[in-house]
């Protein structure tokens, strides 16, 4: 199994080059995550989350999320084309890259178990109630995460499910509590507030569901810990 901290490695590359050449993506990607999410701090200065603690969300979105490059994120027309300025990359980092790009998505998950030793959570999607034994041992490091749901990105890497992402948030209410229309999901008053989240997708559904100015979590005392790693 090859080490966490490689993959990390890897992924740290295309971060890189994307701060490197933001000029690129960041006007447009802040254009349609502001426009979507209109978050509360820019009206409410004591929202929960402030600008410091968005930014990390945005920067995921815009790597992983944003289809800006004729239907594909930043991360994946780095890792398909030959970018200008791209670094070379050894055929094992682009296989694991590829992997990344091709299986790595964002969902809500329900804590089902910890296995500590072996550094392996076993999950339950609440999209679509897959199961997923993932190697993460970011969440399996937060004792108090133990119950309730785990929103985080995952990715199939070298055989086996990882956490790939760095943005946590984790919810301490039973997952029976956001199952049906919890934070992410298309709510009803969305069809006429903000249809265009029909389509956006679940990651930024949910970043307006608690950030976001109208988002209908926002002020749940237990959807409160966010946690960006570093």
């Amino acid at each position: 199994m090859v080490d966490e901290h490689i993959i990390e490695q890897e992924i740290a590359q295309v971060r890189a080059y994307w701060q490197d050449h933001q000029e690129e993506v960041a006007w447009a990607a802040q254009t349609v995550f502001m426009g979507y999410v209109e978050p509360a701090y820019l009206t409410e200065p004591d929202a929960p989350l402030d600008e410091g603690a968005l930014l990390p969300l945005f920067a995921e979105w815009a790597l992983f999320e944003f289809p800006y490059f004729a239907g594909k994120t930043p991360f994946e027309h780095f890792v398909r084309h030959h970018v200008a300025g791209k670094p070379h990359l050894s055929p094992e980092t682009q296989e694991r890259l590829t992997a990344i790009a091709d299986t790595q998505f964002f969902s809500r998950f329900e804590i089902l178990g910890k296995d500590t030793e072996r550094l392996i959570c076993t999950l339950r999607d609440v999209c679509d109630n897959a199961r997923y034994a993932v190697y993460d041992p970011y969440l399996c490091s937060v004792e108090r995460w133990n119950t309730g749901t785990i929103a985080e990105r995952i990715a199939r890497v070298d055989g086996m499910w990882r956490g790939i992402g760095r943005v946590h948030l984790y919810d301490r209410a039973p997952h029976e509590a956001t199952d049906e229309d919890g934070p992410g999901m298309f709510h009803p008053e969305d069809r006429t507030r903000k249809p265009e989240g029909a389509y956006l997708g679940f990651y930024l559904r949910l970043v307006r569901d608690i950030a976001g100015r109208e988002g209908r979590y926002r002020a749940g005392a237990t959807y409160g810990v966010a946690q960006a790693m570093p």
